[in-house]
């Protein structure tokens, strides 16, 4: 079925031709206060056509070729870029400008940083970067064992992620609080853990390659009435976990979606997918993203519908969430532009003609964080109604789009 729709056109370009070294010596002198260029035209301000997409905000990094930005995160008041030699590039989410930036000093790529309510740690292959909101080092803590899940989480004083063993994987629980004998404890699996844990309310859930759902307290008890106090599936899970106030979000590659209670443990819905998933769901108020081999991006309803789910929706172009609004869903597409998704039909009604090297998931409101190998990163708003004033960097063009 073809739907009638808009494509929006390349980004007018702002070259910045300023030095690394001279952009950070100016970030020392004067936080959040960014420089153009001379040569760069004044932004044109007009009225904007429904359908489009206006910058909130542009930070241009101004990166080397040889160092391209190869990461982008976004967190609940930050926006983190790494670029290739382990610099992480924080910048206001709200206002886009860089507050510090610091090199981490790692031979693996940086893991996705977790943000605590005074210092931001960065874990690497075998230790974990604590840096202050000022960029400052405050200290680096030896890991047990070489880190093997995809991230951590955090809680106050704990750092909560999963490592190898030689007798099986390992959960354990980081304790930033001691200078040494960091580990407050571990929790042994029979195989690795290469999923993210969650942390929510102060009950840590983990999942492990044996297929194995975990749910304990800050000190290691069991939390859930299910024999052993783990919940299984049928095949190893990849994919990390997510929570949120409903319940706990499970993709296995038993090919199931599995909504979990959080005090208890019990299946509340599950979704059958029919391939194996290693991709976590984005979880938001109505709907569970999640993206499936071999169809595309699904979505669920999450509060209401039968125990066994079907989707409302399948979009196969789709491949990441990057953010939603009261009408439309958006995600980076498997050609690396924006689709923007009808909630209530699944019709793709319109795109970027622009492609994007970065992007970041956002679920904490409708803003798309994009950006490029250079280090040009926006932060776009989309136009929906007519009557809005301010600077077109994608204007729209019609077009047909597929939707599934």
């Amino acid at each position: 079925m073809l739907a009638a729709g808009w494509i929006v056109g390349p980004i007018e370009e702002i070259r910045v031709k300023t030095p690394l070294l001279i952009g950070l010596l100016v970030l020392t002198l004067s936080i959040g206060c960014q420089s153009q260029n001379a040569t760069e035209p004044a932004p044109v301000i007009r009225e904007l056509p429904p359908q489009s997409f206006t910058p909130v905000w542009s930070s241009p990094l101004a990166l080397q070729k040889s160092n391209p930005a190869i990461a982008l995160h976004v967190r609940e008041n930050q926006v983190f870029v790494y670029s290739k030699d382990h610099t992480s590039y924080v910048l206001n989410r709200r206002g886009g400008q860089i507050e510090h930036a610091e090199t981490v000093q790692t031979l693996a790529n940086l893991a996705p940083p977790v943000v605590q309510s005074d210092q931001i740690i960065y874990p690497t292959n075998t230790t974990l970067a604590i840096y202050d909101f000022k960029g400052k080092l405050v200290r680096t803590v030896q890991l047990p064992a070489s880190m093997r899940s995809n991230g951590a989480a955090g809680l106050d004083d704990l750092i909560v992620l999963g490592t190898d063993n030689s007798k099986g994987g390992r959960i354990v629980a980081m304790d930033l609080t001691r200078e040494y004998d960091t580990p407050r404890w571990e929790l042994m699996t029979r195989r690795g853990v290469s999923s993210t844990p969650a942390i929510l309310q102060g009950a840590m859930y983990a999942a492990s390659e044996d297929g194995g759902v975990y749910a304990v307290n800050r000190e290691r008890t069991a939390i859930w009435p299910v024999p052993g106090g783990v919940f299984h599936t049928d095949g190893p899970i990849l994919a990390d976990v997510v929570v949120d106030e409903y319940g706990v979000y499970i993709a296995s590659t038993d090919s199931k979606l599995y909504c979990l209670g959080r005090a208890d443990g019990k299946v509340r819905w599950q979704y059958f997918a029919g391939s194996q998933l290693t991709a976590a769901p984005a979880v938001t108020d109505d709907f569970v993203y999640q993206l499936v081999p071999g169809e595309g991006m699904v979505a669920i309803t999450k509060t209401q519908g039968d125990y066994n789910r079907t989707s409302k929706w399948t979009v196969k172009e789709a491949r990441l969430f990057l953010a939603e609004d009261k009408t439309y869903a958006y995600f980076r597409s498997t050609a690396n532009r924006i689709i923007a998704v009808e909630k209530a039909s699944g019709s793709v009604k319109f795109q970027s003609e622009t492609k994007f090297d970065l992007f970041g998931s956002n679920t904490f409101d409708s803003t798309i964080y994009v950006g490029r190998k250079s280090g040009k990163i926006y932060a776009l708003t989309v136009v929906l109604v007519p009557g809005k004033t301010g600077e077109l960097v994608l204007f729209p063009a019609e077009s047909t789009l597929a939707s599934n």
